[in-house]
């Protein structure tokens, strides 16, 4: 499925966690989920995302949209893509059914989520608009406003990247071994 993304950038997006900031976390997220094109657009610029719409084009393929405010991970938005509706818009949700910070628009509704993108509208108003909502995946998301979280969000990437097979190099090279 082709597939574009729309990456929400703040301030918290330039954090950097595990060497790389969240902002590139989260197109890369968009990519490996299958996004072919990507526009990273600020949250607080409306005259940044006015342009949405001339990005999009005459195009008609599915849209993703990814906050990146905290750090996201691939199962954040891989079920979204596995359960794309044909014409809807279904969200992310937590074990708690609220809004996680990933979105996918398709048919009509793409969209008009472009559209409200670009009028300024925030995501989670898009979001509570849903017509289908979509558990995540464990280990998808972790915030990142304080110093702490993003500290926790740091351990949540290397408990990803460390595996009970992985041998003494590996945990060594990535600054975990259980050998300290």
């Amino acid at each position: 499925m082709e597939l574009d993304a729309v990456v929400l950038s703040d301030a918290r997006s330039h954090e950097v966690i595990a060497g790389v900031s969240a902002g590139e976390r989260a197109v890369r997220v968009a990519r490996r989920a299958g996004a072919t094109r990507v526009r990273v657009v600020l949250t607080d610029g409306a005259a940044a995302r006015g342009d949405l719409p001339a990005w999009r084009g005459a195009r008609h393929a599915p849209v993703l949209v990814i906050r990146a405010d905290q750090l996201v991970h691939p199962p954040l938005v891989l079920p979204l893509v596995a359960a794309a509706p044909l014409d809807g818009l279904a969200i992310a949700v937590d074990g708690d059914g609220a809004y996680a910070g990933a979105i996918l628009a398709a048919g009509s509704r793409a969209d008009a989520v472009i559209d409200a993108l670009a009028r300024g509208d925030s995501d989670a108003a898009i979001a509570a608009t849903a017509t289908l909502r979509v558990p995540h995946g464990e280990i998808a998301r972790h915030p990142i406003a304080t110093p702490a979280q993003r500290s926790a969000a740091q351990r949540m990437l290397y408990r990803i990247l460390i595996k009970p097979q992985d041998n003494a190099i590996t945990r060594i090279s990535t600054g975990r071994s259980r050998f300290r």
